[in-house]
Parts: structure tokens; sequence; C-alpha cells
């Protein structure tokens, strides 16, 4: 199983690699290598704390454009027509409930029931029940809103990694979803623990980001196709264990400056990603326990990155 987990954690870092096409390139790399495993852990350990917060905001929008059109979030479609269900989910949501005497939710709370075999959000694909709690209230922009994205009893995120599907488990912490005068959104991870499936390396990841989109509101007629400002830091124990020993790694994960497209599938800015606990990595093998990596994009759209390593600066 670790040698499975710590295999995931690197596909990050063969996105990174998979444009070295000659001998010369990959020297060049080599002396930046180990930050980017530091920073493909750090990531992946974020962004699967952040699958409730993502599932979270993309209800938020859907429930939005539903309450600006007039409709149910089962109902309400896109310019084009589309179920906007569809738009934000893909096939991996199969339910979504409001309160009713039967099902237990209170007023103002949405059962989300996932397809585990669906795709959610890139190679994520989530299982078992959320339960988003408004409080009867939208995020909108002016005003000063707090939901709770609730993991329900087997709720689970399905990776899929090197042709293996690994099913993660969360077990305890809390995910907020706040909106506040300013025009801006706050995601808070609480204690987010989770780990994989047979192995007792166990996560405890905490942290926010602040996003404030180039919109009005969050319905998607308004912020579709809009930038989305993000900053925030997150860190604590990971999934990961770089001493091979089932002992979790100590990361943090600082984003600034990030600007996000496309519903979060890209972003520019700069990542700073580093090992914090003494004794939980090979000093040996990571002679410096940071790494910076700045992402930006030029006018077609194409992505590229500057990575900075104990000295030295990989860009491509």
């Amino acid at each position: 199983m670790k040698k499975t987990i710590f295999g995931f954690a690197l596909l990050t870092a063969a996105l990174f690699a998979g444009c070295v096409k000659s001998d010369n390139s990959y020297k060049e790399l080599q002396p930046v290598l180990p930050g980017m495993y530091i920073y493909s852990n750090a990531a992946s350990q974020n962004d699967l704390a952040l699958l409730p917060a993502n599932a979270g905001m993309r209800f938020a929008v859907l429930l939005a454009e539903a309450r600006k059109q007039g409709k149910s979030v089962t109902e309400v479609t896109d310019s084009d027509k589309h179920l906007l269900q569809s738009v934000m989910f893909g096939t991996s949501v199969s339910k979504i409930e409001t309160a009713t005497e039967e099902n237990g939710l209170a007023a103002g709370d949405y059962r989300l029931t996932f397809r585990p075999e669906e795709s959610f959000w890139g190679t994520f694909c989530l299982g078992g029940q959320l339960v988003v709690k408004t409080g009867g209230q939208l995020l909108e922009a002016g005003t000063a809103a707090t939901w709770e994205i609730v993991p329900g009893p087997g709720f689970v995120a399905n990776v899929l990694s090197q042709g293996d599907k690994q099913t993660l488990e969360f077990t305890e912490g809390s995910t907020t979803i706040s909106s506040s005068g300013d025009g801006s959104y706050r995601v808070m991870l609480y204690n987010i623990r989770t780990n994989f499936t047979g192995s007792s390396c166990a996560s405890d990841w905490s942290g926010s980001y602040r996003l404030r989109p180039d919109a009005p509101s969050l319905a998607y007629s308004d912020c579709h196709g809009k930038q989305f400002a993000a900053e925030g830091t997150f860190g604590g124990e990971t999934i990961f264990s770089f001493n091979m020993d089932n002992m979790p790694t100590r990361m943090s994960y600082t984003l600034s400056n990030g600007i996000y497209f496309n519903s979060g599938n890209a972003y520019t800015g700069r990542v700073s990603c580093a090992l914090t606990g003494y004794g939980d990595y090979p000093i040996a093998s990571y002679p410096s326990p940071t790494v910076e990596v700045e992402w930006s994009m030029d006018e077609s759209g194409r992505l590229s990155r500057v990575i900075s390593y104990n000295g030295s600066i990989y860009s491509k």
C-alpha cells in the first residue's frame, strides 16, 4: 500500500516531467526533482482534503443560478438548455434531495448522492453522500452566510492512479464555505482526517482559501468563464510517508496571487510547499524542505511553470 500511495502522489511530478524530451533536459531537471516530489505530495494532499469543498462550491453555483431562474436545482439549465446539474457535476451525482419529513434533512439542507464509478473531477470519483447545510441562505456577495459541507456515512473518494483504483476514506473534520460583505468567499478546512483503505497513515489537514470571483454573484450565468482570484494556506499531517514507515509526513501548502480558470481546472500564481516536521523525511534526499512553483499562462492558454528548489531553477 505504501508504494501505491506514494506512486499516486508522484502523478503530479510525472506531469511536470512529461515534456522532458532529451537527456540534457533531464539533467536540467534533476536538481529540482526533490522539490517536485515535495510539491506533488503537498498539492495532492490539498486537492484530496478539498474535495468536499469543491463539491460545495459547485453546488453553490448551481443553487444561486436556480434561485435566479426561479427553478429547482434539478431543473435549472444553462443558456444552451443543458441541465446545470450535469454541467457542474457531470454524471457523478445521481440524486439531489431536499428536506422532507421522511429523509431526516433539516430545512435548508441538501443531500447529494454520488456514483462511485463516475468521475467527479480529474482522476477523482466520489462515492456515498454529502450534506450541504445552507441554513436556508445563499452564498451571496455583500452578505454574511456560512454553509457546512458534511460527509455522510460511507463518503469516500476513489482515486485512479497508475491504472489502479484506491479508496480514500473521510473519517473526521469539517468544511465550511462563507460569504462576506466584501464580495469574497472563504473555504475553511478543520482537521480533515482521511486515509486510504488499508493504510494507518492518516491526514490531519487544516487551513483556508479566500476566493474572489470577477463576477457580481456565484450564479452560473454571472460567473461562468470568469476568473476567481485565490489565496490561502493549508498544512498538517498528510496521508503520505516520506520515510516509508507508515507515519504521516507533515507538510504545508500556500497559494498566493492565484487565479483560477475554467471551474478550477487551471490556475496561475505562486505555490510554496514545505516539509514541516523534523524527522519526517530523509534529509539526505531533501537538502531543502521548501519548494516554490510559479505558474503562468500565455495568450494561447498554455500553462508554464518555474520551479525553484535549493538554489536551482527549472523553467518549462
